[in-house]
């Protein structure tokens, strides 16, 4: 019969915790997908019942709320005149795997308030052909609706650009770059007057995470049952061969 006292030398121990590590960290990691799963879950729950409503004024919608993440894709109409002259390319976006760039466009409402408004995408080529006419506001009043989202922070606008680019929609930023009022918040036009793409919202899938999850505990289990043989088959071995104490890592 094999004997197992070697395992308790410094050596297996050590091996014997970073195997405990390693499986924790996995069981971790598989829990963790699993509560990525279910923030999918509900976020999605989130959008279908927001986009189900009809759409808000803004000023309703903006009114009395403290956390801009809280009214994330409610839907609002507002109206008023873009200013295309502070038009702001945002970069590094894509749609339908296509580079190119978010346009964010200050629209003023006929009460003196004004709203950054992602009135769609562009692509990067179009951009480089360099004719802003593509993507210009046009003149007059204009009522758009879209969901409310909220600012992305480290947003740094591009020096020496000729035309302003920044690297993410971070309203605080852009709010002061334009000098309108910081809300924490843009909205994200469902369509725009000019030929532009609407930025799409988020895919509702429930994306690959209980997927990814299922594999983490697979590697556990896989640990677990392993690791065992692998003390019985050295224990084995040692006991018809007197083997030196190697501990496998």
């Amino acid at each position: 019969m094999p004997g197992y006292a070697f395992a308790r030398s410094p050596r297996w121990i050590l091996s014997h915790l970073a195997v405990g590590a390693l499986v924790t960290a996995m069981v971790g990691a598989g829990l963790w997908q699993l509560r990525r799963h279910d923030e999918r879950v509900e976020r999605n729950e989130l959008i279908e019942q927001r986009a189900a409503l009809a759409p808000a004024p803004l000023a309703d919608a903006l009114a009395g709320v403290e956390d801009p993440d809280e009214s994330q894709f409610t839907m609002v109409e507002v109206t008023g005149a873009y200013r295309d002259a502070d038009t702001v390319l945002v970069a590094n976006r894509t749609v339908q795997s296509s580079p190119g760039f978010w346009v964010i466009t200050p629209l003023d409402e006929p009460g003196g308030s004004s709203v950054l408004v992602a009135r769609g995408f562009v692509g990067r080529s179009t951009v480089l052909d360099g004719d802003p006419s593509v993507w210009a506001a046009g003149d007059g009043d204009v009522t758009i609706v879209g969901t409310l989202q909220p600012s992305v922070s480290g947003g740094v606008l591009a020096p020496d650009r000729e035309l302003a680019e920044i690297n993410r929609p971070d309203v605080t930023v852009l709010s002061e770059a334009v000098g309108i009022e910081d809300l924490g918040q843009y909205v994200q036009a469902e369509s725009d007057p000019a030929a532009l793409t609407p930025v799409p919202l988020p895919d509702l899938d429930e994306g690959p995470h209980r997927g990814y999850a299922a594999q983490w505990f697979i590697f556990s289990i896989i640990a677990v049952i392993g690791y065992p043989l692998i003390l019985r088959r050295v224990a084995r071995d040692r006991a018809g061969t007197l083997a030196p104490d190697v501990a496998p890592i």
